[in-house]
């Protein structure tokens, strides 16, 4: 792939002439003046410093004029000198991301004046380049700001706001996911952390309209964040922040300025490691700096309502657990189970004003160090991490299940290197006489990785344990019939019958085994009679402990069930759940990135260019593991019969608690049938040192949750034709990620060892390309940015030919098997395309044609549109004629066909940008803005 990736990238690189624009970089530009006689001033020297480092310069031509570029945003000191003239120094002055700052500048005459003037830049007003609408938020302003995050930070521009559920910013209304994260400029892929700790935010930019060229892949907004760069000077910061303290394990146990518990603790350190020194080995320059920060942040409730929270009282939950249902009537001499939680009254529960199990620890780290070998060259390498484990707080749990809440664990990591060369700047007067001036290039690699995992905190992989209940260990007895026509006469064992459940609650889920617990303490324990064997019941038998069926009717829960609901609204304590999805899930994203930029200044115009290449990989994993013992229940003794012609023993009553009777009994055993045995069962026989082939019966219910693991299934039996536990796209079906990439044919056809079909999926990985074109210019006061951006997306993997169909189809044009429908299709009406679908009355032996399809648009045999395509339906069914008939199916139980599929023809978009602006007055500023814009789909 990364050769894939370097060979295009080279390839777009080279025939761009390696002119290239720079995302997250501006510009200054202005002109000096005596400021006496305010005559422009040639040959002045213009160094710009950063944290006492030179970091970039030039001379002004014979109008006065300089122009500077690139500058990373951020904070610089202007340096000025010329003969005759005060040195002059501006400090503070603000670099903004694809803007240009004016700062114009007067000398004072003196030749003996050598101390330098010092003057306090002040932001003006106004933006004169203003083309992009809004706006930039600088480290002085994010130091004076409450918020710690960049999007906290973001907030505060005009046009974007937080999302309200903590999904992110939208702008202009726009969906969160419609919005963009720049980081030093590595795209952040969707759904990826954006945090950084706030010491290392250098600045905030937020694009709210008139998105240049140079972004694209975009309908909402952009947020690019700039972050520090290191120091001359060693400088470092710590902060801790806390609003109190959880002093206890209750969650009312918080003391300090409110009830959410937040603790911060943040550190940052610069520094040069360098330093280029002079013949007498003095420290002049840094030649390499670095710059790190991290953050700690630990939160009880990090997202409050004002509503609060509502559970029961402690004391009220101790006691639901230590008894945990009653005995209900249920008819004559019958009883069910009655939760405790389902007779709660107002008083047994308290409101709280901070959520339970909603609590946060999180780490956010950011470094960088620069390598600058020459004052043209520099190379940055750089990245960040964000790691967070939260508790998902879920109002359905928080009355009697808070403690239940499922665990996120999210992890983003990013790095990149960024290489730039400025070209050095001839003398003015040869300046003056070229036409390409200011000319750069900069090339930049990184990648990204989000990983995301959803479990349940206590059970996390152990997959069997999230069901378990506890060992149901359930008895039998041989059951009989007389059979008079046998010579010589027996009593006929038909096969068994269960007589008693044994329950022994397991440790893994204790809240949902004290239920079972109380059933079986309080139920009656009947004798089972013997006359139930030979089919005789004279309704004195009950049966509540008599087997698994009995007990579930009467509310025992058998592993794999959930606990009611109370009163329909809040989830019974125990009881396991994600309301978002599958209880367990992960998430892998991988994104590699190569993107090159530059700039040259052609006359008046600042003319850029710029290509970049993505490659992204998506990889998801959806298990519903609560559900593993009731589909394992179903598998196993399958392929088990009784062997009702081979007695193994002949028996007189009273041999092994059988009932005294006049004929002997005729005893037989399971047998293995040789058809219907699962992958699952043989699996488990053979984990269980049992005959894979034999007829030993297993008691799932039995069996200790560590005897069990995934890997028992196959894939088919757990995607189960649809009503699937697993779904995955990058896994296989037990999670483990895939090491190569299988074909779309491999999910047909491929098959493991044992002959069962794998179902494996490639993981989800489109391909991503862009060139832009971009001019920036003035005409008098009016700043004028025009471009064009060209986006190419390839989703890289097999679609539907046709979104109705899931095989293919004969159109009206084919040559089909069937004479009479030949016939009927050469005599079609002359509005009836060659690639119009055609649809008959049977798919395998189709007798006539009931109406065709364009795209969306249904016609009936006599070519007559339809207002939609219920009229083509044959006994209320839709019937395509296809062109696989009545072919047996390649997965059973679906209707895919490999034939149904195409490869993805690439999308190539092509956007125009205009953009231009004009200060109005000292106080306003007039910008327009036409933008085509266009983005992929973000998630597989």
């Amino acid at each position: 792939m990364l050769r894939r990736i370097f060979s295009t990238a080279a390839l777009s690189f080279l025939t761009s002439l390696a002119l290239f624009a720079q995302t997250g970089s501006g510009s200054l530009k202005g002109t000096i003046k005596d400021k006496k006689s305010n005559e422009p001033l040639p040959f002045v020297n213009v160094v710009v410093e950063r944290n006492g480092t030179q970091v970039s310069g030039g001379a002004t031509d014979f109008d006065g004029g300089y122009f500077i570029k690139p500058l990373d945003p951020g904070t610089y000191d202007v340096v000025v000198s010329y003969v005759g003239y005060q040195p002059y120094k501006q400090v503070g002055v603000v670099i903004t991301n694809g803007k240009i700052t004016f700062l114009d500048i007067g000398l004072n005459q003196g030749v003996e004046l050598k101390e330098f003037e010092v003057v306090q830049y002040v932001v003006p007003l106004i933006d004169k380049d203003g083309g992009a609408s809004g706006g930039t938020v600088t480290r002085d302003q994010i130091a004076k700001m409450p918020g710690r995050s960049a999007n906290s930070i973001a907030t505060t521009v005009a046009g974007a706001s937080d999302a309200g559920t903590g999904g992110g910013v939208s702008i202009r209304g726009s969906r969160t996911e419609n919005t963009y994260y720049y980081i030093d400029g590595v795209k952040v892929p969707a759904g990826a952390g954006t945090g950084l700790p706030k010491s290392a935010i250098e600045e905030v930019q937020v694009i709210t309209g008139g998105v240049p060229a140079n972004f694209g892949d975009v309908t909402g907004g952009l947020i690019n964040i700039t972050t520090r760069g290191p120091s001359r000077n060693f400088f470092g910061g710590f902060d801790y922040l806390t609003s109190g303290y959880k002093v206890g394990s209750d969650i009312t146990d918080i003391v300090g300025l409110d009830k959410y518990a937040f603790n911060q603790v943040e550190a940052s350190l610069s520094g040069p490691i360098l330093f280029k020194k002079d013949s007498l080995g003095n420290k002049t320059k840094p030649l390499i700096g670095f710059f790190v920060s991290g953050q700690y942040t630990n939160v009880v409730d990090g997202s409050p309502s004002y509503l609060g929270d509502l559970r029961v009282k402690p004391e009220v939950r101790d006691r639901l657990l230590s008894n945990p249902a009653q005995l209900r009537p249920n008819g004559d001499n019958d009883f069910i189970l009655a939760y405790s939680s389902e007779y709660l009254r107002t008083s047994d529960i308290e409101e709280l004003k901070t959520r339970q199990n909603a609590g946060e620890v999180s780490y956010l780290g950011s470094g960088k160090i620069d390598i600058t070998t020459t004052p043209t060259i520099n190379l940055t390498v750089g990245g960040s991490i964000d790691f967070s484990n939260r508790q998902s707080w879920n109002r359905d749990n928080s009355l009697l299940n808070a403690e239940n809440n499922y665990r996120i664990k999210e992890n983003t990591w990013r790095g990149f290197v960024k290489f730039t060369q400025r070209f050095i700047n001839r003398s003015a007067e040869e300046e003056k006489r070229s036409t390409i001036q200011n000319a750069y290039y900069t090339l930049q690699l990184d990648y990204s990785q989000y990983q995301s995992q959803v479990e349940d905190y206590v059970h996390e992989e152990r997959f069997w344990d999230y069901g378990y209940v506890g060992k149901f260990q359930t008895l039998q007895a041989p059951q009989f019939e007389f059979a008079p026509n046998l010579n010589p006469q027996y009593l006929t064992q038909l096969g068994a019958q269960d007589t008693l459940v044994i329950f022994t609650p397991g440790t893994q889920n204790p809240d949902l085994a004290s239920i079972n617990t109380f059933y079986f303490n309080n139920m009656p324990q009947e004798t089972f009679p013997g006359a139930l064997l030979f089919g005789f019941d004279d309704g004195t038998y009950t049966g509540f402990r008599r087997n698994l069926v009995e007990t579930q009717n009467r509310g025992v829960l058998w592993n794999g069930q959930r606990p009611r609901v109370v009163y329909d609204l809040w989830n019974s304590i125990g009881f396991i759940d994600d309301p978002n999805g599958a209880e367990f899930r992960k998430r892998l994203n991988d994104q590699i990135r190569f993107s090159a930029f530059g700039s040259a200044d052609i006359g008046d115009h600042a003319v850029s260019l710029g290509v970049e290449y993505e490659q992204l990989s998506q990889r998801r994993y959806d298990l519903a593991p609560v559900g593993l013992w009731t589909r394992g229940r179903g598998m196993v003794n399958t392929h088990l019969i009784w062997d009702y012609d081979n007695p193994t023993q002949i028996v007189d009553g009273g041999y092994n608690g059988l009932p005294d009777a006049t004929f002997p009994y005729a005893l037989t055993r399971r047998i293995s049938s040789g058809d219907g045995q699962t992958n699952f069962d043989r699996s488990l026989r053979t984990a269980l040192g049992l005959d894979p082939d034999g007829g030993d019966y297993i008691d799932l219910d039995a069996l200790d949750p560590e005897l069990l693991s995934l890997d028992l299934f196959s894939a088919d039996e757990l995607v189960n034709s649809g009503n699937n536990l697993v779904s995955y796209v990058g896994y296989d079906h037990l999670g483990n990620k895939l090491t190569s990439k299988p074909s779309f044919a491999e999910f047909f056809t491929g098959k493991d060892d044992q002959g069962e079909y794998t179902r494996l999926q490639a993981p989800f990985e489109p391909i991503y390309m862009a060139g832009y074109l971009m001019d920036k210019f003035t005409f008098d006061d009016i700043i004028f940015n025009v471009g064009v951006r060209v986006d190419r997306y390839d989703a890289n993997q097999p679609v539907l030919k046709d979104k109705y169909l899931f095989q293919e189809a004969y159109t009206a044009g084919s040559s089909v098997p069937h004479a009479n429908i030949q016939q009927a299709l050469n005599n079609r009406p002359s509005n009836i395309g060659d690639d119009y679908v055609v649809y008959v009355d049977n798919t395998s032996d189709p007798n006539k044609i009931n109406g065709y399809r364009d795209g969306d648009i249904w016609y009936n045999p006599q070519g007559v549109e339809l207002s939609d395509g219920n009229s083509v339906l044959e006994a209320g069914e839709i019937k395509p004629y296809l062109v696989d008939g009545d072919k047996p199916q390649e997965i059973a139980g679906s209707e895919l066909r490999q034939n149904g599929f195409k490869d993805y023809t690439p999308a190539v978009n092509v956007m125009p940008r205009v953009a231009f602006s004009f200060p109005i007055s000292d106080e306003a500023v007039f910008f327009a803005h036409y933008d085509v814009l266009t983005q992929r789909p973000n998630a597989v």
